[in-house]
């Protein structure tokens, strides 16, 4: 037990940013700690040295500047092997030693030993070749280069599986062709009965691998004269058809693919071709790895352009359950004009019918839709599924690409009146449960796309009650507080409303952009003699807001008197002011905007009734000028306090409802333009 807390305490130190120069000197023996502990017949102690290692990496080379991580690891978080064995010298011994020992016969790569390799080989995969490796013969990497390699036969799956990316620090670009073809030909040499099929998967791995890398640096292959592509396919045939391990066969079509981009042959093609005949024949009997073998498959048929083998792939994808990989591999690719028809309807398919056990491979079904709809379709029938599939839905990704893919589905659906009635109430409905809930800056992006794509069917002229959905999906939109959707209201609104005004310097300010808008919403509501929706739509936007105010009082900070209360009106961005108050004067905006469209329809339509929200507000209000003035006596007050004070008096100033309020307890600078 002390051992384990021994690592977890030496871990802490790395972990803590406050020694980070302190431990430098101790990086090499912490390392050598870590990987001996790998070798443990302890779990404990074991999964305390693999803590230690990932912290001790991070520390190295930084943190990851990747999404995923170790699949695809920077440039940033890399350095050269001759820098890294320059800085921590003694561990080119430990690695040179540990590989030796692990990996001198089989046995010892199958013993419990051979764990040390993952963490020698974690840490060779982030280095790259240096220009001067070789200079300083006692760090010639030409040395752990066999031992690397024979880590091929592990039966360890991660071993593999980062021997194949350890192998890319060791070899130069100019060594890659030499080493593909020496694989090769070992392979070939090999009787099928004596290779085992981790051996057979590891040295695979270490070729597509090789293959990848020079792919990236735009490296072209060719074989050697001992050795040509006819022989290598006669020789290695059995890898498909005598072979039943997925995960090698996926291997195996991967290098095929991988020659096949660097080689064009008529031999190869007509191989490839019958090879994925007879795996796409055999759905039933792959086992491990059908998500790769999906992978593999899907890029050499578009890759061959093979039509013909469509409706087999499609089978072959809905035996195997692995429409997920599937769909992502067809995302990754571009060329896919001969094949859009029938993709199309499987896709189309696939969401009429799926549930939603797996909402990733429902986002992943929408995007691709997206990518490949036919603007010539009625998709009625679809869309009305996404709506109702949009209620059950909870990852913010899912409800983001359904309003994406309703947005281009939304113009194509053409049905009788009282059916396209119907939708776009469902769609009006779905939308405006999401913006009064909970908001998530992906879907009130997709929202505003919506809006804006679909105009001509969401914003019907001679509707009232469609523009009223509509601007107050608009206007709600427009007071979200952040950046990303501001920005996206930025660029959607003048796709909705054509005014000068809204580009250049002006179009990029949110608080001018939202003058105009409000301008349009006044002129829209000034249309109809009678005004009560437009009436309700204003009332509950401002009853939100004086809410919203309310809810995010209760933590801020107390500000002194000598702090400005209400900023300047050039816009929400001001420089002499704090973020807190900035953020309170764009509420203040918002909030006038509001009343001023108020004021103009109340002063058309003199017959509303809001005699209940007016009572609310006045209660509300002189409880609040109570504490407002307590908190003034004390030289302590809450700046979101007074713009809800500041929003509710206003309120009751346009609808004539001010007696009763007890201005005269408040300050007078509060009260002069009232």
């Amino acid at each position: 037990m002390s051992k384990i807390h021994a690592y977890n305490t030496v871990r802490s130190f790395y972990r803590n940013q406050r020694f980070a120069n302190d431990v430098f000197p101790y990086i090499e023996r912490s390392l050598h700690l870590s990987i001996t502990g790998f070798t443990s017949s302890i779990w404990m102690i074991r999964n305390s040295a693999t803590l230690l290692l990932s912290t001790i990496v991070q520390r190295i080379f930084g943190p990851s500047k990747t999404k995923d991580g170790e699949e695809n690891l920077s440039k940033k978080n890399s350095m050269t092997s001759r820098e890294f064995f320059n800085k921590y010298p003694s561990l080119f011994h430990l690695f040179y030693q540990q590989l030796q020992q692990t990996t001198r016969t089989r046995s010892s790569i199958e013993s419990l030993s051979s764990s040390c390799l993952f963490a020698i080989l974690l840490i060779l995969r982030r280095l790259y070749p240096s220009p001067l490796d070789g200079i300083d013969c006692s760090l010639t990497l030409d040395k752990l280069l066999p031992f690397v390699i024979k880590c091929e036969e592990s039966p360890l799956l991660r071993i593999r599986e980062h021997s194949s990316k350890a192998l890319l620090a060791l070899i130069h670009h100019d060594q890659y062709s030499t080493i593909i073809n020496q694989q090769i030909s070992q392979l070939m040499k090999q009787p099928k009965d004596k290779i085992r099929q981790n051996t057979l998967h590891g040295r695979l791995l270490q070729i597509n691998a090789i293959f990848e890398s020079m792919k990236k640096n735009h490296l072209q292959f060719t074989f050697n004269s001992s050795l040509n592509l006819q022989d290598m396919l006669s020789s290695l045939e059995w890898c498909i058809y005598q072979n039943n391990c997925s995960l090698t066969q996926y291997c195996y079509l991967e290098l095929l693919y991988n020659i096949h981009c660097q080689i064009a042959s008529n031999d190869l093609t007509n191989s490839i071709i019958h090879y994925m005949s007879n795996i796409l024949k055999t759905a039933d009997k792959v086992t491990i790895g059908s998500d790769d073998l999906t992978r593999i498959l899907t890029r050499l048929i578009i890759r061959l352009e093979y039509v013909d083998a469509q409706f087999k792939l499609f089978m072959f994808v809905e035996q195997t359950r692995t429409e997920l990989s599937f769909v992502e591999t067809l995302l990754s690719e571009n060329n896919l004009s001969l094949f859009e028809n029938n993709l199309r309807q499987w896709v189309t398919d696939l969401l009429l019918t799926m549930d939603l056990f797996n909402e990733q491979l429902y986002t992943k079904a929408c995007e691709l839709l997206l990518k490949i709809i036919d603007k010539t379709h009625n998709y009625e029938r679809l869309t009305r599924r996404i709506v109702e599939l949009i209620e059950k839905l909870r990852r913010p990704m899912s409800l983001a690409a359904s309003f994406c893919l309703i947005s281009e589905l939304l113009p194509l659906c053409s049905s009788s009146k009282n059916n396209d009635d119907d939708l776009i109430k469902l769609v009006y409905d779905r939308m405006n449960d999401f913006v009064n809930g909970e908001s998530n800056d992906e879907c009130a992006c997709a929202i505003l796309n919506l809006l804006s794509k679909a105009r001509s069917c969401l914003y019907n002229s001679c509707n009232a009650e469609r523009k009223c959905h509509y601007w107050g999906l608009i206007l709600k939109l427009s007071s979200f507080p952040s950046d990303a959707v501001r920005e996206t209201f930025i660029k959607v609104i003048p796709l909705i409303i054509d005014d000068q005004r809204l580009s250049g310097v002006f179009g990029a300010n949110c608080y001018l952009t939202q003058n105009v808008l409000f301008e349009y919403f006044t002129c829209d509501a000034l249309l109809y003699s009678t005004s009560d929706l437009f009436v309700n739509l204003v009332l509950n936007l401002f009853i939100d807001l004086l809410r919203e105010i309310n809810s995010s009082d209760e933590g801020e900070e107390e500000i002194r008197l000598d702090r400005r209360l209400w900023p300047s009106s050039e816009g929400y961005n001001n420089v002499f002011v704090t973020q807190n108050e900035s953020c309170d004067h764009y509420c203040a905006c918002y909030g006038k905007h509001l009343l001023s469209a108020l004021e103009k329809i109340l002063g058309k339509s003199s017959k509303v009734n809001i005699d209940k929200t007016i009572a609310m507000i006045r209660d509300q209000c002189n409880r609040l000028i109570d504490i407002q003035t307590e908190a003034y006596n004390r030289f302590l007050i809450r700046q979101r306090s007074t713009v809800r004070l500041n929003l509710m008096i206003e309120f009751l100033r346009i609808t004539h409802s001010l007696q009763g309020i007890q201005l005269e307890k408040l300050p007078q600078q509060w009260t002069s333009h009232y």
